[in-house]
Order: structure tokens, then sequence, then C-alpha cells
């Protein structure tokens, strides 16, 4: 809340946590706290330091239960289990753990709305994980084989549809 006091989860002075995201230089703890995404050292610095060099798509409007069917259900079957801390078994279950949540191991979400240079997986998707401030680990998926293109872009396009 806005009172000019550093309360709850705020990481700074009435922003980061569940308030509105923090202003460059202000405090944060993680990617969600700062207006430009980019946590470094406890300081909101500007955002889209990083972008990610994507599969080239036509632009679509593209659903989570789409992007599922499409590109995840048949390749992430490890996060069924909750490999890497992550766990779904549908849409509706992938997109409660992606979208706007932090990534564990990078400063960033994993999936921002709208946004493809701000979404992790899909620079994990890409094998462009060591981009992103905090990331690195293997390409997704696991197994060496990266998605194909198509799949990329319904990821890419379901990204770019999240309102």
């Amino acid at each position: 809340r806005h009172d000019n006091m550093k309360n709850g989860d705020e990481s700074d002075l009435d922003c980061g946590g569940s308030c509105t995201p923090c202003a460059d230089g202000e405090a944060c703890n993680g990617g969600g706290d700062c207006i430009g995404g980019n946590c470094n050292g406890g300081v909101c610095e500007p955002g889209n330091q990083v972008t990610l060099d994507p599969a080239n798509c036509a632009p679509a409007m593209v659903g989570v239960d789409a992007a599922f069917a499409g590109a995840i259900m048949d390749n992430c079957g490890c996060h069924g289990g909750g490999s890497g801390g992550l766990q779904f078994s549908d849409a509706a279950s992938f997109k409660a753990v992606t979208v706007n949540v932090d990534a564990t191991n990078a400063d960033m979400k994993r999936i921002t709305p709208g946004n493809i240079d701000a979404s992790y997986i899909l620079y994990k998707l890409h094998g462009q994980q060591d981009k992103v401030p905090g990331g690195g680990g293997k390409q997704m998926p696991l197994g060496g084989s990266q998605l194909s293109d198509d799949k990329l872009c319904l990821m890419i396009n379901w990204v770019k549809s999240i309102k």
C-alpha cells in the first residue's frame, strides 16, 4: 500500500512484493519487484538488458490450451513429476506455475505476459538461458533436441497473446 513506509513484503518504500514494481535504483528481491524486470544485487536496474533471439514466427493469437497441446504436452513430461521445481500436468496447471511466477534460478519471470524478452522459459527453450542474469543450466527440453520452430512459435505467440 502507498503509505510512505516500507512494510509487508515490499522491497523498498511503497514498491516491490505485492505492491507496485519499483523504479530503477530502488531495492528489490527479484525481477518482479522492478518496473524493468531486472533486479541485480538487490537493486532495480533498467530492464530489457537481454533480448531473446527468437525463431522467426508469423504473428498469431495462441491460447494456453493450444500452446500446451502443441509444444509442451509431449515434450516436457519430466515436469509431471516436478523436475526442476516446476510441476504441471495440464494447460491450466502449466499456466499457473509459469505466468508471472519468478524463475527459480534466474532474475526474470518464468513467463511475463506479452513480453518474450522477459520470459525465462523462452530463453531455456531457445538455448539462450546464459544471456539472462542468474540464468544457466541445460536447454529445455532435456535430452538435447530443441523444439522445432513451429513449436517454438506456438510458445512465442502464446506469450505475446497473454494479456
